[in-house]
């Protein structure tokens, strides 16, 4: 399984919709949208790539800024899977956006 999977499988048992693009869905809020925004190298040796370092951003949107329980939720969830929280920021353009942003070392199993 990939990382994109794990991380979309662990937020789906949230029981919420979970989406990588916002333009996926036309639904109700709350909505959790996922995405990869970064994966560089992060160790080298030989000439080969051992490690990446992959930063996700989650965004939770509602309609009434009560996001509180929810963004609880995601940080359980994605520390579960190794992710550290890097940061997190407030954003309004119509619905409340509570944005947050997760980082992970991922082993390389390239051959």
């Amino acid at each position: 399984m990939n990382l994109q999977e794990e991380v979309f499988n662990a937020l789906a048992t949230l029981n919420l919709p979970v989406v990588k693009y916002l333009n996926e869905y036309d639904g109700n809020y709350p909505i959790i949208v996922f995405r990869e925004i970064s994966n560089v190298p992060d160790v080298h040796a030989d000439n080969q790539e051992f490690s990446s370092r992959v930063m996700y951003q989650i965004s939770i949107g509602t309609d009434d800024d009560n996001y509180f329980s929810i963004e609880k939720s995601v940080v359980h969830v994605m520390c579960n899977l190794g992710f550290m929280r890097v940061d997190s920021q407030d954003i309004f353009d119509g619905t409340y956006w509570r944005v947050i942003r997760f980082s992970i070392v991922e082993v390389n199993d390239f051959e």
